[in-house]
């Protein structure tokens, strides 16, 4: 199975982001991890062996980035108005 780990730097969140993307071909789609989840999430609980037939035959393509959570709705010791300037940015640098 194809599998793919990326890394860069984004300019807007000052840091660096990490996604990883199964498969070579096929209905691309975005799988954002959980509250408080990582990129890897979706591959630690066994959703890339549940799809994998679908992965492989180029069915699915599947794409799996990082979150900010930490940084913006989970970040208690941040004021609520950075909280959301912080997950408007994210969600900026993916649109």
């Amino acid at each position: 199975m194809n599998r793919e780990y990326h890394r860069w730097h984004s300019k807007d969140l000052n840091r660096e982001m990490e996604m990883l993307v199964f498969g070579h071909a096929g209905m691309p789609l975005i799988v954002f991890p959980t509250s408080m989840g990582r990129f890897f999430e979706c591959s630690d609980r066994g959703m890339i062996g549940v799809l994998g037939h679908k992965i492989d035959s180029g069915q699915l393509q599947l794409f799996c980035p990082d979150s900010v959570d930490m940084e913006s709705w989970y970040n208690k010791g941040a004021h609520p108005r950075w909280r959301v300037l912080r997950h408007v940015a994210i969600r900026e640098t993916t649109s």
